[in-house]
């Protein structure tokens, strides 16, 4: 047991980490046990459980949220030593694409442009999708990430305008993990490469003028994670530990008046996050099992604002650099059962509490000459807060309904948060001739969401 400490605390001090994914498929199990029990669905995508799923033929599910104009889709397939699993959630742009031609007097114009949907809301298109191949202990996944706001693209001819307004985000992803033995225990290694490309840009030329304006910035995702999982009688003991390091990269052109560019210097980010973790589930008996999980991150964050300007050989000095230096934790507490009912119903409910905020902060004020550059003033503020309104309460409950061998219906049925609400205490109405009826239909009545998946 020390030389597992000692690995999982090696790891820590050496940022390895497992990245947040850009997204991964989730089944309504484990949304309504507070991610603590997991499904085929969840497995089959997932770089440490996709060797628990195999299917003889195949395995796939199908969700639409309509409110969400989103789909949730996967399937997976052993071939022989080689398992895929193919995954996409979310929604494709909505955007309209026109072209025009006019003459008159002898001279044509032409307009081509693209303009995302009147009808969508921002953002207008969300989806991750992604592929994922597992063989003998190891298994890698590729996945990418898009989110457009807007996307906006109009080109004319006689006389030559080009627009091109855009806010969208695309992060590529490769992941790797590896199992062994770690002498009693078994242990999941996992690698993590990824960069983000979070565009936003306004830019227009007309007759090969050029104006713009880039707000862009880049993010580097690099990392490793362990994972430890142990059972001892009835117990089943999991061990993780994790960071992520998010390093931030700014455009040095930010913006351009009639062909005149500004860039600057200075500014800067960085972001780790780590994260210990500890599961432990309980079959308390045949049809009844509990699992109770601790989430203790600590995060940092670090950011500074631009230190100078330069316009056509001409520097400048913003009036105020600011460096802000955050460190924070709230660690995070669940608990789930599953109940098998009937031998193909089960009911399961999850809780999840959120401890009050701890913040330490550090923010430098520098005021500058804008001409010079000169400091004139420095001002450090240290700051610790301990917030109690960032805690919080969430209660969640579903079912699982097997119809027939190797098809799950998996539901999210919200009834302990309507009862309940964010704490310990029922929501029901009291003291009114119509109180009987509407705490009837608050405890019964509610919208359920469902995925179907089937495995052969």
């Amino acid at each position: 047991m020390k030389k597992v400490l000692t690995a999982l605390f090696t790891l820590c001090l050496f940022g390895m980490a497992f990245a947040q994914q850009p997204g991964s498929s989730s089944s309504k199990t484990s949304t309504s046990t507070q991610g603590l029990f997991k499904t085929d669905v969840d497995n089959y995508y997932d770089l440490a459980g996709w060797d628990s799923v195999k299917p003889e033929n195949f395995l796939g599910f199908l969700g639409y949220d309509t409110s969400a104009r989103g789909i949730n889709f996967g399937l997976a397939h052993q071939f022989k030593n080689l398992f895929v699993g193919y995954y996409f959630g979310g929604a494709l742009d909505e955007y309209t694409v026109t072209s025009s031609k006019t003459t008159a007097g002898g001279s044509t114009t032409s307009v081509k442009s693209k303009e995302t949907s009147a009808l969508a809301t921002a953002p207008c298109g969300t989806f991750d999708t992604g592929l994922l191949f597992g063989f003998g202990n190891m298994a890698i996944k590729a996945a990418i990430y898009y989110d457009v706001t807007r996307d906006e693209i109009s080109e004319q001819t006689n006389p030559d305008v080009i627009n091109n307004n855009q806010k969208y985000v695309i992060t590529p992803e490769v992941d790797f993990a590896m199992k062994s033995k770690l002498k009693d225990w078994d242990a999941v290694y996992s690698g993590n490469l990824a960069f983000e490309f979070n565009l936003d840009e306004t830019y227009s030329e007309v007759g090969g003028v050029k104006n713009f304006t880039d707000n862009s910035k880049y993010i580097l995702y690099l990392g490793a994670g362990m994972g430890l999982e142990k059972s001892d009688k009835k117990l089943t003991h999991n061990i993780a530990a994790s960071m992520l390091n998010k390093i931030y990269i700014f455009p040095s052109d930010i913006s351009a008046t009639s062909d005149k560019v500004t860039s600057q210097k200075g500014k800067a980010g960085y972001e780790l996050y780590l994260t210990p973790s500890y599961e432990l589930t309980y079959p308390a008996s045949k049809n009844l099992t509990f699992k109770f999980g601790v989430t203790m991150p600590l995060n940092l964050e670090y950011k500074s604002s631009e230190e100078s300007y330069e316009t056509d050989g001409t520097k400048s000095y913003p009036a105020t650099v600011v460096s802000d230096f955050d460190l924070y934790s709230q660690t995070n507490l669940r608990a789930a059962l599953v109940y098998q009912w009937k031998p193909n119903f089960a009911l399961n409910a999850g809780i999840g509490i959120n401890a009050p905020k701890f913040a330490l902060n550090n923010k430098t004020t520098v005021v500058k000459n804008t001409t010079s550059g000169d400091v004139e003033s420095e001002t450090s503020a240290l700051s610790f807060t301990i917030s109690n309104a960032a805690a919080s309460c969430s209660w969640s409950s579903g079912f699982t309904f097997t119809p027939a061998k190797g098809i799950v219906i998996d539901a999210s049925y919200e009834i302990l948060a309507n009862i309940f609400g964010s704490d310990f205490k029922t929501d029901f109405n009291e003291g009114s001739g119509t109180s009987i009826w509407n705490n009837l239909n608050k405890a019964i009545v509610h919208n359920i969401a469902v995925e179907v998946s089937v495995k052969l």
